[in-house]
């Protein structure tokens, strides 16, 4: 079951026991696709990083045994323009994207249930003046 964002941060004012019912699953369903994002945004950063070692070793390797110099400042580049280590590069970020966009919606339903309650206090002050 996929739930829209937008389902999720709209209120419904004629109906709200059903939102203050609806905010906790909302809010466990989108974290779970938080720790998702973050599991995938780990894993991209962990093989980020294991693809630059490979990748800086072998060019190492490569540099030395054509004879040329090898200091760190070219080793560096040549990982950086690399498009492998590149590639895993772009899927890390990407990931990380992905994970500060679902944090966002928490954010954004944390926000809800704070206008839900500031709500049901007016609509309680209200019923009482009647």
């Amino acid at each position: 079951m996929k739930l829209s964002i937008q389902e999720c941060v709209d209120i419904d004012t004629r109906q709200l026991d059903l939102e203050f019912q609806r905010v906790p699953a909302d809010y466990a369903y989108w974290s779970e696709q938080y720790a998702e994002a973050k599991k995938s945004y780990l894993l991209a950063k962990a093989n980020t990083k294991s693809t630059y070692a490979r990748v800086r070793l072998e060019t190492r390797e490569t540099l030395t045994m054509q004879g040329e110099r090898v200091t760190e400042a070219r080793l560096d580049s040549e990982v950086e323009i690399n498009a492998e280590y590149a590639d895993a590069r772009r899927s890390e970020i990407l990931s990380e994207v992905e994970m500060v966009r679902l944090y966002g919606f928490l954010e954004a339903i944390k926000s809800k249930r704070e206008m839900l309650i500031s709500i049901g206090a007016h609509v309680r002050q209200e019923m009482k003046t009647i």
